[in-house]
């Protein structure tokens, strides 16, 4: 090799060099901004002890389970029963995320209180005996929980662009009663849903609109509308462009409560982003016409079969609501 190509080489190494040490220092910045955020996550003042939750053994490995409460309180230092209650599964063998409402009338065993309604575990004894209510009345596997108030709903759905819904008439009206509610507990001037229709709403408008009880079919229809909220915010999350990842986590921290680790988010939001667009699917207990309501308006239905129906939803993926038949018709 002549004096030339030798020189070629050594720069070229050189070059290579300062290209690794590049990579390394901005993967080295990301990881520290990346920790740095996560690490002023609000983890709360609750320490599960995950040997006290009463957890489901021998579920499968490739799906998580997480409690996500939506708390019925108006500030962030106020706690209150859990107005909204779900089950979050990110099924990575199927590559989908799957919602299940779980009723908040719904007649459940309450360890150390007898029967009482599902949201009143959050109330008597907090995230950790609400987890510990879900787990021995369906059968579950959860250890961890998001939990969030009104306050937060609507600073996350600002921060995504607010979410694009069809609403009715009727919808509008009740959800206008519930945004001036909201905007005098905090001093704030209500910003009114303005049209019926196809519309985008934004921080309370959302909040409002996920919180209608007296119209439809009640407390059924008001957990769709909690579901069809939280969808519309995933996919909108999840068609972000990436280089606004980051400030997106910065805005998003600050407005949820959770147990989960540093190491167990970046674990799911990897497996999330490397499948592409997990599909969205959804379900609610009880199912319409399998209950009937006690003289406390809870609502009784069988526990066992709606937990085995829970499981073959999220780990058999099997359709949660039943898929009819197209009809055969003659030529």
């Amino acid at each position: 090799m002549n004096k030339k190509d030798k020189n070629k080489k050594r720069r070229a190494r050189r070059v290579l060099f300062w290209i690794v040490t590049v990579l390394m220092l901005v993967i080295g910045v990301a990881c520290f901004s990346v920790t740095h955020m996560l690490n002023s996550i609000d983890r709360g003042d609750v320490e599960l002890n995950h040997e006290e939750l009463d957890t489901e053994e021998g579920l499968s490995d490739e799906v998580i389970n997480i409690a996500v409460f939506g708390v019925d309180s108006r500030t962030d230092d106020v706690s209150g029963r859990s107005d909204a209650m779900m089950i979050v599964s990110i099924d990575m063998k199927h590559d989908k995320i799957k919602a299940v409402s779980l009723m908040r009338d719904s007649l459940v065993k309450i360890e150390g209180h007898g029967k009482y309604k599902l949201n009143s575990a959050y109330a008597r004894g907090g995230v950790e005996l609400a987890i510990k209510t879900i787990n021995q009345n369906f059968d579950m596997n959860i250890t961890d929980y998001v939990s969030l108030n009104f306050n937060q709903l609507a600073g996350i759905v600002d921060a995504l662009g607010g979410v694009e819904v069809e609403i009715s008439e009727a919808e509008r009206r009740n959800a206008n009663k519930y945004i001036k509610e909201m905007a005098y507990e905090v001093g704030e001037k209500p910003e009114l849903i303005k049209e019926s229709g196809t519309v985008t709403l934004y921080g309370y408008q959302a909040v409002a609109y996920a919180r209608i009880r007296y119209v439809g079919n009640a407390d059924f229809e008001r957990t769709e509308r909690q579901r069809e909220v939280m969808q519309k915010l995933m996919e909108k999350a999840l068609n972000t462009n990436p280089l606004r990842y980051m400030s997106l986590v910065k805005s998003l921290i600050p407005m949820v409560e959770t147990s989960l680790s540093n190491e167990e988010i970046i674990k799911i939001a990897s497996n999330v982003l490397l499948h592409g667009k997990p599909t969205f699917e959804q379900g609610r207990f009880p199912l319409d016409g399998s209950y009937k309501t006690n003289s406390s308006y809870a609502m009784v239905y069988d526990l066992d079969a709606a937990s085995e129906k829970l499981h073959r939803f999220i780990y058999d993926d099997e359709p949660f609501y039943e898929v009819e038949e197209p009809e055969e018709t003659e030529e």
